[in-house]
């Protein structure tokens, strides 16, 4: 579609690839404008409108500008890394820009956490004895805009900007007068943007006049506890906060530096996992730019650093067991899958004979300590993707110089896995070994312990299968882009989207006709990817039918699809050996369309949140 095509015999059809996307979203984009125009003008925010034209030209100018450097990509001239790069930054500029407040899953308990780690950056106090942290008094509007917990759980709170904060603020605060620190709970809290909707929007424009606190020296304690996890999965976003509270910008500025850094963290590691790759590579940008993993990416979560690092520590594996060293006598690096006669150039299309003289690569000590410290950073965050570590033994030991050094290296990283999680997850991983009854917060009801499932198997699997049976539809499209913003039922990307992401998919995993594009060779290698992903699954659920399910539940509750997005690129390693093939190489022109769906989906999802309003 791109370099296969005769630019002087196809030059109409060169021209229509870029211009009739860009024709589509045009079309869409207009259609979803009167919707956005009719909300403006009824309800006075005019500003919907602006923003709305600023979003369509931010979609276009992407489309036009990956088409570009794809073509460029294809053509050989520029690393896959760095057209992924530009994408998907811009992208995510797109999602930080629809989902805005703290709109993601947990995202309130995320910001919080990193706001804790700020302060500790900062030389600062962050907590009070109970583990509740001490913010900015404007801050603390963000996670209760009606300030429903008054001003019982605050520290030197005189608040004497208080009587100019405006109507808007007294009229929320009225019938929340006599709240009394015991009688709420933090369910019960207006969390900015939590259910993103038009008001959200509004207050975002008009923050520094509804709540005029930005100079205010007074502190007031978070009611959201932050998480008990690696404080290293919050760097990112801490550094954005660092920076926001040391200038002294306003509280809507903060959360978008954090998530700014978040996102910056996330396409900077995506890229370099990238071009870690020996083969395969638009598999991982596919993965990486469906619309839950941009959507995390652009938020505070910490799901952004665990989709990146967990690749790069894929990436890194795949590296070591297939990479080839610089020739001594070629003055570029060639990259492979086997000892065979070709293997993929670096931007995974064209083929290249491999050098008489081209060694294997070796991997040494750095390499190990590289995978140690990837490791270090996940397994603390999400106990389910440890089995993640058993990819090394997809490295053959001849690799290594001898046999004890590649034998030490898993040591290593096993070692590191097992402290790093039990010196973040010790209490947790022992109160759940040993608890004898449970229950589940949310639904307050019992639940069930580990002791119970191990004695009952026949009800653990019956349960196992309802639930995959019943709930599969449901993982896939959480894993691609259904149910955003904080699981939010109307905020999806289009079921027609979720096939075609799907689908594509699947086709940048095919094998091409008469190319030798085998990927992840021998029967081992395969069985180990396998396992890691059945391990992960598993896992995910059976954490879930502990911590989160009520005896009441049909299905296991609590998990959802993005939990497997860290695992989907190693699962589409094994899609090389389905029984077809594609005629023809056509994975930038798949890359190019999830662009252009993600693209259409953005401003689709916008109007949606424009539409959601109280007219009455």
């Amino acid at each position: 579609m791109f370099s296969s095509l005769n630019f002087k015999k196809y030059k109409n059809i060169n021209i229509l690839i870029p211009v009739l996307p860009l024709i589509i979203i045009i079309i869409f984009a207009i259609c979803h404008y009167d919707k956005v125009k009719l909300v403006a003008d009824r309800s006075g925010d005019l500003f919907l409108k602006t923003d709305y034209i600023k979003l369509c030209f931010l979609m276009l100018f992407n489309i036009t500008l990956s088409f570009y450097i794809l073509k460029k990509s294809s053509e050989g001239r520029l690393p896959l890394y760095k057209s992924f790069m530009f994408s998907a930054f811009f992208l995510g500029i797109g999602y930080m820009f629809v989902f805005q407040g703290l709109s993601a899953p947990d995202e309130v308990s995320h910001y919080i956490s990193a706001y804790k780690l700020s302060s500790q950056f900062m030389g600062l106090e962050p907590v009070i004895e109970d583990g509740h942290v001490k913010v900015r008094e404007q801050d603390y509007f963000l996670e209760d805009l009606s300030d429903i917990a008054g001003t019982q759980d605050g520290l030197n709170n005189t608040q004497e900007n208080k009587n100019d904060a405006g109507d808007d603020i007294d009229k929320a605060k009225a019938s929340n007068k006599e709240t009394d620190s015991d009688t709420y709970s933090t369910d019960e809290m207006e969390v900015l943007g939590r259910n993103i909707e038009e008001k959200d929007l509004k207050i975002i424009k008009n923050w520094d006049s509804l709540y005029p606190y930005k100079n205010s020296k007074n502190i007031r304690i978070s009611s959201q506890p932050p998480v008990k996890t690696t404080p290293l999965v919050y760097i990112p976003q801490a550094f954005g906060i660092c920076i926001a509270r040391i200038m002294g910008f306003n509280s809507i500025m903060m959360i978008n530096l954090g998530k700014f850094f978040n996102l910056l963290f996330y396409v900077l590691v995506m890229s370099y996992a990238l071009s870690l790759m020996p083969f395969a590579k638009e598999i991982l940008y596919g993965v990486a730019v469906l619309p839950m993993s941009l959507h995390l990416a652009a938020s505070m979560s910490y799901d952004a650093m665990l989709l990146s690092i967990i690749s790069c520590f894929f990436a890194k594996i795949l590296n070591m067991a297939y990479a080839y060293d610089k020739s001594p006598d070629a003055g570029k690096r060639t990259s492979g899958i086997s000892a065979r006669n070709t293997v993929n150039s670096e931007n995974g299309n064209n083929e290249k004979k491999i050098d008489s003289t081209c060694m294997r690569y070796r991997p040494g000590i750095k390499d190990i300590l590289f995978l140690c410290l990837l490791t270090a950073i996940y397994a603390p965050c999400k106990l389910i993707y440890s089995p993640a570590v058993f990819a090394y033994f997809i490295i053959d030991r001849n690799r290594f110089k001898n046999k004890k050094i590649y034998l030490l290296g898993f040591a290593a990283i096993l070692t590191t896995l097992i402290i790093s999680i039990f010196a973040v997850n010790a209490v947790l991983i022992q109160s759940y070994a040993q608890a004898r009854t449970s229950s589940v917060g949310w639904a307050g009801e019992p639940g069930f312990t580990i002791r119970e499932l191990a004695h009952r198997p026949f009800f653990t699997m019956d349960m196992i299968y309802k639930t995959i049976l019943l709930q599969l539809d449901y993982y896939h499209m959480t894993m691609i882009g259904a149910y955003l913003g904080n699981i939010n039922r109307v905020l999806n990307v289009p079921y027609i989207c979720i096939v075609f992401f799907s689908l594509g998919l699947i086709m940048l995993g095919l094998r091409v006709k008469e190319q030798n594009t085998d990927m992840v060779h021998g029967f081992k290698e395969r069985f180990i990817i396998a396992f890691i992903v059945f391990a992960v699954f598993s896992g995910a659920i059976l954490s879930m039918f502990i911590a989160w399910t009520p005896r009441g539940a049909m299905v296991i509750s609590g998990v959802q699809g993005r939990y497997f997005l860290p695992v989907l690129m190693p699962l589409l390693l094994l899609a090389d050996k389905l029984p077809v093939e594609a005629v023809r190489d056509i994975k930038k022109p798949v890359l190019f369309t999830f662009i252009c769906l993600n693209s259409y989906a953005l401003i689709r999802l916008f109007a949606i949140i424009c539409m959601r309003i109280d007219l009455t």
